[in-house]
């Protein structure tokens, strides 16, 4: 995230990175904290060509020098491909870009070129079917939970028992250290699951029974 803050009148800082979290830095006013992004759409360009700069300055590139990839969401417009890519062109003066699917490459990551992907962003979660390296997207399923939620979970958890507030930074440190997750299946959901189970161990049976025969 990138952010601004100023008074009386003076030009504006912009502050990127790992500064905007320290709270005893005076140049952020964290009303001020900028989120260029809603789920897959850019809602504030200015603060992502901030985010960007800051992400080429800190590799010890120079602008203009380096061929860019950049992941994107699986749910990226048209439209937004192309002002992104104006952008990185433009402003950035890159000799080459590559916009490529973030679960896509996730999946090559692991080796495979067909599964699902779960993309669990901060206020979202894409589950992204692929086949043959080819993104199913009318099968894309989109659940309106992130880190975001979880992070507010665990606070609102911490102070019913502790009765103290903290702040978001600590409590984001204390569920990636800690935190674990377990599915909790109903009755049934196990009673589906069984019964797919069996349904298919059947199908299986029977289409060995007519090879053999």
């Amino acid at each position: 995230g990138g952010g601004g803050g100023g008074g009386g009148g003076g030009p504006t800082t912009y502050v990127v990175g790992n500064d905007v979290l320290r709270a005893d830095d005076a140049r952020v006013d964290v009303a001020s904290i900028a989120y260029p992004l809603s789920g897959p759409d850019v809602i504030d360009w200015d603060a992502l060509e901030l985010i960007i700069e800051h992400a080429i300055l800190s590799t010890k590139s120079s602008i203009g020098k380096r061929s860019i990839l950049m992941a994107e969401s699986a749910m990226t417009s048209p439209a937004q491909r192309e002002r992104i890519t104006q952008l990185l062109f433009e402003r950035f003066d890159s000799p080459a870009i590559i916009l490529a699917n973030a679960p896509l490459l996730a999946l090559f990551g692991g080796g495979r070129t067909t599964g699902i992907c779960i993309d669990s962003g901060l206020y979202n979660t894409f589950v992204v079917p692929v086949i043959d390296g080819i993104v199913r997207h009318a099968d894309i399923h989109h659940v309106a939970v992130g880190g975001a939620l979880i992070t507010s979970y665990l606070a609102t958890l911490i102070k019913r028992r502790t009765g103290q507030h903290l702040p978001d930074n600590i409590v984001n440190d204390i569920k990636h250290n800690h935190a674990r997750a377990r599915v909790v299946q109903s009755a049934s959901t196990a009673r589906r699951s069984g019964a797919t189970a069996a349904a298919a161990a059947a199908a299986a049976a029977a289409a060995a029974a007519a090879a053999a025969a």
